[in-house]
């Protein structure tokens, strides 16, 4: 959990840095607004669905990878 809660705040802070907008799930749709389920992908899924026209591309983290 530490490790999704801590590379989310830094990814997100780089993004906005860089001037980058983004569309992602946040701690209030699921666990560190991380996609751990099928359920978590499905909202997920709806996300990008309703926001498809804003999507340029996407950018996976996997922070407990390995």
């Amino acid at each position: 959990d530490h490790l999704c809660q801590t590379g989310r705040v830094e990814v997100l802070r780089v993004l906005e840095e860089e001037g980058l907008g983004m569309v992602a799930l946040g701690p209030e749709d699921t666990a560190f607004g991380s996609i751990e389920t099928l359920d978590d992908a499905k909202k997920c899924a709806a996300l990008f669905k309703e926001h498809e026209d804003e999507i340029d591309g996407i950018l996976v983290t996997l922070p407990n990878f390995g």
